[in-house]
């Protein structure tokens, strides 16, 4: 199953030509790869299950380069589903595997679906309950099955049940990507949710956002302050890092395409000129005034050299309101890694008593 090279050593890819992820070829050319590996991992379930349990998650990381940045299409869209998939059945052999969930989207408008897609998973069993439980918003491109398999493990052996989350305009959220309060009535749907389940601690909740996704973790903390336990913003932006004076900058930073792209089709609209004349106005924390509220406890992580979103989007939310716990990783990029977990962990066991 292995990409092959032509004598030249280059991949069949390269020789085609086929480097921009926005090309329909970029998906169609992995497609053979990833059904083998699905149809082999559905031949070893039943004969090896940690063979299928490989094969499967490897189908769901060759699905996430498959359909990257953006599922805007019909057939990047199918290769989502194939990945859902691939991600459940992979991880249904672990013990407390993740399990998918259509919350109640209780507090939806004309116009958004009527169920909340979550993966959800326990902790184990020596941890007393009822549980500590972390709600991890994932990003602009990378869905429910992208999220860091480290990350899983490290919350589930600290004994947090997780809830995974699409943002607005990813994946398969109903959430209205344009109206800036729709994330608002998202997390409020999951915390009645979270509030009627037995196991889960519902005076103990923290959400917990990552890059774009960081920027629904600084606002959850002020929109919801009286409903969670706390917030983290990892990578976040919050203020000027959609307008075209910084997207022109992150278009040919570290991203691996093109940031302004990718940001215009989450929030759907039109063309990138739409992005820049509109999307600071509209979803900024501070011209919006959210950042006059008062906060719930808050941790805002970043990479001091991130070029994807500024860190001055971070420096900026501790000039306003409440007192906030920051830390900027001196040499680190975007969201901080490695150094910013280990200042999160060591804080939501703080901030949660577990």
């Amino acid at each position: 199953m292995a990409m092959s090279r032509r004598c030249d050593g280059k991949t069949d890819r390269e020789q085609k030509n086929i480097s921009d992820q926005w090309d329909e070829r970029w998906p169609t050319e992995f497609l053979p790869t990833l059904n083998n590996l699905v149809a082999e991992a559905n031949r070893q379930r039943y004969a090896n299950s940690s063979k299928a349990s490989e094969l499967y998650l490897r189908a769901n990381a060759l699905g996430h380069i498959a359909h990257y940045p953006a599922l805007n299409t019909p057939l990047r869209y199918s290769i989502y589903e194939t990945q859902i998939a691939a991600f459940l059945n992979g991880t249904s052999f672990w013990q407390d595997p993740f399990i998918e969930v259509l919350v109640p989207h209780t507090h939806r408008v004309d116009g958004e679906g009527s169920t909340i897609p979550v993966f959800y998973r326990s902790a184990p069993r020596n941890f007393s309950r009822p549980l500590g439980v972390i709600v991890r918003m994932t990003g602009v491109d990378g869905f429910r099955p992208d999220q860091p398999g480290q990350v899983a493990t490290a919350t589930y052996n600290a004994g947090y049940a997780s809830i995974v989350v699409e943002i607005p305009g990813t994946g398969a959220s109903p959430a209205l990507p344009l109206d800036p309060e729709s994330p608002d009535r998202l997390w409020s749907s999951i915390i009645d949710w979270i509030e009627e389940q037995p196991e889960v601690d519902s005076s103990n909740i923290v959400f917990w956002g990552v890059s774009t996704g960081g920027y629904y973790g600084l606002r959850v903390a002020y929109t919801h302050a009286t409903r969670i336990k706390g917030a983290v913003a990892q990578g976040a932006w919050s203020h000027c890092a959609v307008n075209k004076t910084w997207l022109d900058i992150a278009d040919v930073g570290e991203y691996p395409t093109i940031l302004s792209k990718t940001l215009a089709w989450k929030f759907r609209y039109n063309s990138t000129e739409q992005l820049y004349r509109d999307a600071q106005n509209r979803f900024s924390l501070v011209d919006g005034g959210i950042v006059n509220m008062t906060s719930g406890p808050l941790l805002i992580v970043n990479g001091m050299e991130d070029t994807i979103f500024p860190i001055e989007d971070s420096m900026v939310m501790l000039e306003y309101g409440t007192p906030k716990t920051a830390r900027w990783v001196r040499g680190a990029h975007h969201s901080g890694e490695p150094v910013a977990s280990t200042v999160i962990f060591p804080w939501l066991k703080a901030l949660t008593g577990r």
